[in-house]
């Protein structure tokens, strides 16, 4: 169990393998837990392919974590705990945040906490790239969607009604988890990932978050990955690259059974800069 700030906390974090220095820091979904199946499939397949620790962790409310009310600042608070967890035990870490879904707004929000918020060198330097999977432009447009809002509510934290109050927060007079607001401040590779067949967060927002970022002149370059999968890259304001993968028939929980979702992330990974 890592504290946070308040009365939260996260858990999840075991003991980092000396010899790793890439890890993915995975902010999950809204459903359930850190334990859910898919998300299982995905650390063992991230692990296995690029040779890397990867630490999943639980808001608060949510798992095994503290019984606490989860909010946008707490749930980010718990993922900044875990971050800094990291950097204390390995401080030669080279973490890239992978947000899903709801995750993708916890990910964006601590991205930028790193790099605009003010935080010391190690912490700010260590994150070196940024993986937004099934991404919203924020709680308000996603909750705009039937399937979207009924997903935010399902089987969260402290049960459904801890799913509401968060997302009641989330839909306030600030519009919280608004991650077309900060995605233009992060300035690290980024790659947003979404399936065509996702009825709980709709592709276009990706398109549009994509669409949202400061880039250097009009150019993008479009590649087929396969028959199925278009990744889009350009080059950001801030000079890192900047990537889009659309994987037709891909759903919302399954991207990891696409192999072009870790063909698109081998390239992030040889983008990401030395420090």
């Amino acid at each position: 169990w890592i504290p946070s700030n308040g009365d939260g906390g996260a858990t999840g974090a075991g003991e980092m393998p000396s010899s790793s220095k890439l890890v993915f820091l995975y902010a999950h979904g809204n459903a359930f837990d850190r334990g859910q199946r898919h998300r299982v499939e995905l650390y063992q397949k991230l692990r296995d392919q690029f040779g890397a620790h990867v630490v999943a962790f639980d808001y608060r409310g949510y798992g095994d974590s503290t019984l606490a009310i989860p909010t946008e600042d707490g749930v980010v608070d718990d993922a900044e705990a875990v971050y800094g967890w990291i950097i204390e035990r390995h401080p030669d870490a080279r973490v890239v945040l992978w947000g899903h879904s709801l995750g993708s707004g916890v990910a964006s929000a601590l991205a930028v906490r790193l790099r605009r918020g003010g935080r010391p060198a190690p912490l700010r330097e260590a994150l070196r790239g940024v993986v937004l999977e099934a991404p919203f432009r924020s709680a308000v447009f996603a909750a705009t969607s039937f399937h979207a809002l009924k997903y935010l509510l399902a089987a969260g934290p402290l049960g459904r009604e801890g799913s509401y109050r968060l997302v009641k927060s989330a839909m306030g007079e600030e519009d919280n988890f608004d991650t077309e607001a900060r995605i233009p401040l992060v300035d690290r590779p980024l790659i947003m990932v979404h399936g065509t067949r996702d009825s709980s967060i709709p592709h276009y927002h990706s398109e549009e978050l994509f669409q949202a970022i400061p880039k250097q002149g009009d150019v993008a370059d479009h590649e087929r990955l396969s028959a199925r999968a278009l990744l889009t890259t350009a080059t950001a304001a801030h000079g890192h690259p900047v990537r889009m993968l659309i994987i037709d028939s891909a759903s919302h929980n399954d991207l990891h059974h696409f192999e072009e979702l870790f063909e698109s992330t081998s390239r992030l990974l040889l983008d990401l800069p030395s420090s």
